[in-house]
């Protein structure tokens, strides 16, 4: 039985109710955090559902805390100045032989940790670790000096670099495609994709292109309104794909293999989202050039070589 079940899953949510607050703006917090606007919003959303209780009283521009929201911010608070103490303290204490490499689920289990072996042998007598986060945006950046993440949200004094451009097309599987007589080769028009079963992910930690965005850079007066096709992570949407359930928007980077390997294939045009992609970040204090360089060089022959 878990100690905290009602902390499950809202950790990183709680970050971004205290900015909201404290700053009295949705907007002020997106810019504090690095995030978009509708993404703090999505989140306070989740957590209030989650709670089942109103934090905010919504006037117009004018954002309040309600009696339920100051009693969670009073806790938040002082729970947040502990742990940022603590954090603190242990991370001067920390041997400079170590790294930290923070990313999202989806990145974690469908490309990392399967080369985490190799990344280690690479750093031979660095020990590595690893955090997988739903929001690897809002972790504390003195605890992390290696940030995989989607779009350029840098922290200050980090250095980006760019792992995979954000190519979006839709995929399904082999037998899938046969099932309803698709082309052995070649790409479905876009139209052909309103009557198929559109496979979404609801993973809040990604501001990523969806299925109606996918529409709508096409040009087609579309909105998908049949939702029984959701899944909670990415992870899971793209192996509902494998198993034939229907249709993904394949992430490239993230699919390479599965692609490679045949377990998908790719049946639609792609679209680039224009300012997206996958980033690598440095914390340039702690990790010399030389050793950037080091780890930068080994992601790009990795990605080329599952391509």
């Amino acid at each position: 039985m878990q100690r905290y079940p009602t902390l499950t899953g809202v950790l990183g949510a709680l970050h971004v109710f205290e900015s909201a607050a404290r700053l009295k703006s949705f907007t002020k917090a997106a810019r504090e955090l690095n995030l978009t606007q509708p993404a703090v919003s999505r989140r306070i959303s989740a957590l209030e559902e989650r709670l089942n209780l109103f934090l905010f009283e919504r006037d117009h521009n004018k954002l309040q805390l309600t009696a339920d929201g100051r009693e969670l911010l009073s806790a938040v608070e002082i729970s947040l100045e502990h742990l940022n103490n603590v954090t603190s303290q242990l991370t001067r204490k920390s041997d400079r032989r170590k790294l930290t490499i923070a990313c999202g689920f989806s990145f974690s289990s469908m490309w990392l940790q399967s080369r985490f072996s190799r990344l280690r042998k690479m750093l031979d007598g660095i020990e590595l670790r690893l955090i997988a986060s739903e929001f690897p945006e809002v972790l504390d950046p003195k605890m992390i000096d290696i940030r995989i993440l989607w779009g350029e949200k840098c922290w200050l004094g980090r250095e980006m670099r760019p792992l995979f451009p954000d190519d979006i097309f839709p995929v399904c599987s082999p037998w899938f495609a046969e099932k309803e007589g698709f082309p052995v080769t070649g790409e479905l028009a876009p139209e052909s994709f309103r009557n198929l079963p559109l496979l979404y992910s609801q993973s809040s930690g990604s501001d990523r292109l969806d299925w109606e965005e996918w529409f709508r850079a096409l040009k087609i007066g579309f909105v998908p309104e049949d939702l029984r096709y959701v899944y909670d992570t990415y992870q899971f949407t793209i192996q509902a794909a494998i198993e034939g359930e229907g249709v993904a928007l394949g992430y490239s980077g993230l699919i390479d293999e599965s692609l490679k390997r045949g377990d998908l294939i790719r049946i639609g045009q792609s679209i680039s989202h224009q300012t997206g992609a996958t980033f690598i970040e440095f914390e340039t204090n702690r990790i010399p050039a030389t050793r950037r360089d080091q780890i930068y060089d080994w992601f790009q022959s990795e990605i080329a070589s599952a391509e």
